[in-house]
């Protein structure tokens, strides 16, 4: 089943297979990104599909990954706090806010939202220059799978911190 191109600044993140696959969703139900996350993308970090192609995220270094593209040709790169676009374009990477966190990439070309306590599901808004630029399937689909990823990690966190709370209180 074929993807839908990006054109909607409202999309719906939900993870399944243990957070291990990805599924973008506009508010029409249709598919917008699909991603295999962890092991499910072995022997790559994640792989993730749009309308306008496929990539792949490569570990290369301790802390920082690259985006191939379909031919294995370097993209982007993503490390603590920003990614790496062609051209050297500069794009931040951060989670804010408490309790309600957000995940911000670029001057809010994507804002995602979590869900308390889920590591399946969150909401992403596209800006309008976002959905302008001719990289933007590139763009929400590294944000995507950042925001997943972060979703998970922190509903993890979260979940060990409740856990120890129980058996201590």
């Amino acid at each position: 089943m074929g993807l839908a191109p990006i054109t909607a600044s409202q999309l719906q993140g939900r993870a399944s297979k243990r957070g291990k696959a990805l599924t973008m969703t506009n508010l029409n139900g249709e598919a917008v990104v699909r991603a295999s996350l962890g092991k499910a993308a072995a022997p790559a970090e994640a792989v993730f599909e749009t309308a306008e192609g496929t990539w792949r995220i490569e570990r290369v270094g301790r802390s920082e990954v690259a985006v191939l593209d379909r031919r294995g040709n370097p993209v982007a790169r993503a490390r603590k706090g920003e990614v790496v676009l062609p051209g050297g374009e500069i794009l931040p990477w951060a989670q804010s806010g408490l309790p309600r966190v957000r995940y911000r990439l670029g001057d809010g070309l994507w804002v995602a939202k979590g869900r308390w306590l889920s590591r399946r599901r969150f909401s992403a808004e596209l800006s309008g220059a976002l959905l302008s630029r001719t990289d933007k399937s590139l763009v929400a689909g590294i944000a995507s799978v950042l925001t997943q990823h972060a979703v998970d990690r922190r509903s993890r966190l979260v979940g060990a911190a409740g856990g120890f709370g129980a058996s201590w209180g």
